[in-house]
């Protein structure tokens, strides 16, 4: 007896999705983001200006972020009190933030909004130098040299 096996046309087509699904893990692998450093992802606080309320950035571990500030904070550095997401790694020792994508619009819309309210809500990109991380504290240089320091809440 004369069992059916798979016909020729279907060995190709077989092989043809295997392909596709092996290249799409591929690119997703290669393009999934990476944090690069364990050390920063968790919780960390700072008060900035007088405010005795925190500011709150969350790092997590695939390589994005939150940065919340006190409802009643003003200026450039509070993003007007409005929580506002980024993407983040670090590389030789630099840990670097990007929080919008530079163009002419987004560029004039943020400047039109800090002119008018003195509030910005966009995140702008930012390197900055780890000094110390330690499971308290991480203490860093911004880009203007100055050491500033975040710390865990909880600890």
């Amino acid at each position: 007896m004369n069992l059916p096996s798979s016909s020729p046309q279907n060995s190709p087509r077989r092989r043809g999705l295997i392909a596709i699904a092996i290249l799409a893990v591929g690119v997703g692998w290669w393009y999934w983001p990476r944090a690069g450093d364990q050390r920063v992802v968790g919780t960390w606080h700072t008060f900035q200006g007088g405010n005795p309320a925190p500011y709150v950035l969350r790092f997590q571990a695939n390589g994005t972020g939150t940065y919340d500030p006190p409802p009643n904070s003003l200026g450039e550095k509070s993003f007007g009190g409005r929580k506002s997401r980024f993407q983040w790694r670090v590389s030789h020792n630099r840990l670097s933030i990007q929080g919008w994508k530079r163009g002419f619009l987004n560029d004039a819309l943020n400047s039109l909004l800090m002119t008018v309210t003195g509030r910005t809500c966009i995140v702008k990109d930012s390197r900055l130098e780890l000094v110390v991380v330690e499971k308290d504290q991480l203490r860093y240089r911004d880009e203007h040299g100055v050491l500033q320091a975040w710390t865990h809440p909880a600890l």
